[in-house]
């Protein structure tokens, strides 16, 4: 089930009903705190333009598979959004290292 809600809160979010998104993709991160989810959690606060707590879910995404460059640009993404530039800084050079082993 949690990944039907997964599922359903991208196609939310790609139709611009991002609070319907974010219902739907809390509610499959309540059920699987998973990378995918927390990751896609983290990409709908990004369009909400809460960064931080895209960021936390994108922390929580990299402490689940560190190995995943997808997370460290995104949280980058985040990081610069709010100003944080050395920070998204180190995470574009970390998603860079992961690409480049």
């Amino acid at each position: 089930m949690p990944r039907a809600y997964n599922l359903r809160g991208i196609a939310r979010r790609a139709q611009n009903d991002l609070q319907g998104s974010l219902g739907d993709l809390s509610r499959a991160v309540e059920l699987t705190p998973d990378i995918e989810n927390l990751y896609q959690r983290g990409a709908t606060l990004r369009a909400l333009n809460d960064y931080k707590g895209a960021i936390a879910d994108f922390d929580r995404a990299a402490e689940l598979f560190q190995g995943n460059p997808e997370v460290y640009r995104a949280r980058a993404e985040a990081k610069r959004a709010m100003g944080d530039e050395k920070g998204a800084l180190e995470d574009y050079g970390r998603s860079s290292a992961i690409e480049h082993r």
